[in-house]
C-alpha cells in the first residue's frame, strides 16, 4: 500500500502539470511549447529526487567526444561528474554522470516514435568508463549500467479501442522484444509500459483517473538512481578534461 500523504501529493503534481501544458498548447512558437512540455515534466519529478540528484536539457557527451542528440531532458548525478552548465539546466552531461534520458512530446504518432528509436540509437553509440579499480589502479573491467532512454507524451493520435503505444512501438524497433532501444514509455492516460530486464519482457501498467500511469513511471524512474549510481562505481572525470597524449614516452 502506498503513503497517502506521498500518493497526494504526486496526484496534485501530475494534476498541475497537465494543466500548465493544456494551457499552453495554443502557443504557435513550436519552441516554447516544447521548453513548456520539459518543464512540466520536470516539475512532477524534482520534489520526488534524491540528494544530489539533477535534472537538465541539451546533450550527452562521453570521454571520447561523441555526442548524442539533443535531448529535452537529462536525469544525471553530479556528485559522480559534474555537467558543462550554460545556465542552471542547460548543458552537455557526461554520459558516466546520467541515470535517463527523455523525449517528451505534446502527441505521440508515428512520426515521434521512430525519432526518439534514432535518437536512443545515437546515445547506444556513446562509451562509458569504468568506475572500479584494482589495487594497482588500473581500470576493472564490469558491466556499466547504461542510460536508460525514455519517451513521455502528453496525448496520443491512436484511438482508444485500437492498438496502444507499445504496439506500435513494437512496429518499428526491430529488437523491441529482446533489447528495446526506448524501453520505457508513458502516455498520460494511455498507460506506462517498460521492458523488465530481469524477465525479458514487456510490463503494462493502465491508466487511471488518479494518474497511475504517470505515477508508475515517475516511481521505476527514481528507483533506478540509486542503483544506477553504485554499480557505476567512480569512473574518472580527468579522462574528460586531459589528454594522456601530452605525456612523454
Amino acid at each position: 500500500m502506498a503513503s497517502k500523504l506521498f500518493r497526494d501529493r504526486g496526484i496534485k503534481l501530475v494534476q498541475n502539470a497537465v494543466r500548465e501544458y493544456s494551457a499552453a498548447s495554443g502557443l504557435t512558437h513550436s519552441g516554447l511549447i516544447g521548453k513548456v512540455r520539459e518543464i512540466a515534466l520536470r516539475d512532477i519529478f524534482e520534489p520526488f529526487l534524491p540528494e544530489g540528484a539533477l535534472m537538465g536539457s541539451g546533450k550527452i557527451v562521453d570521454h571520447e567526444n561523441t555526442l548524442s542528440a539533443e535531448t529535452d531532458l537529462v536525469l544525471y548525478f553530479p556528485r559522480v561528474m559534474p555537467a558543462l552548465l550554460y545556465d542552471p539546466s542547460l548543458g552537455v552531461f557526461p554520459i558516466d554522470a546520467c541515470i535517463h534520458a527523455f523525449e517528451v512530446k505534446s502527441t505521440s504518432t508515428a512520426t515521434t516514435i521512430k525519432d526518439a528509436i534514432e535518437k536512443a540509437r545515437t546515445l547506444r553509440t556513446l562509451k562509458y568508463l569504468s568506475g572500479f579499480r584494482n589495487s594497482d589502479g588500473k581500470a576493472i573491467s564490469h558491466q556499466v549500467p547504461v542510460v536508460v532512454f525514455a519517451y513521455f507524451a502528453f496525448s496520443t493520435d491512436l484511438s482508444e479501442q485500437g492498438q496502444s503505444e507499445l504496439d506500435r512501438y513494437l512496429e518499428y524497433d526491430p529488437a523491441g522484444t529482446t533489447n528495446p532501444l526506448v524501453p520505457v514509455i508513458c502516455v498520460v492516460n494511455r498507460g506506462y509500459w517498460y521492458f523488465d530486464q530481469r524477465q525479458h519482457q514487456w510490463r503494462t501498467a493502465r491508466p487511471t483517473p488518479e494518474f497511475d500511469e504517470v505515477l508508475g513511471f515517475i516511481s521505476g524512474t527514481i528507483d533506478s538512481i540509486p542503483i544506477t549510481v553504485i554499480n557505476r562505481g567512480l569512473p574518472a572525470f580527468g579522462r574528460y578534461l586531459w589528454s594522456e597524449s601530452f605525456i612523454d614516452s
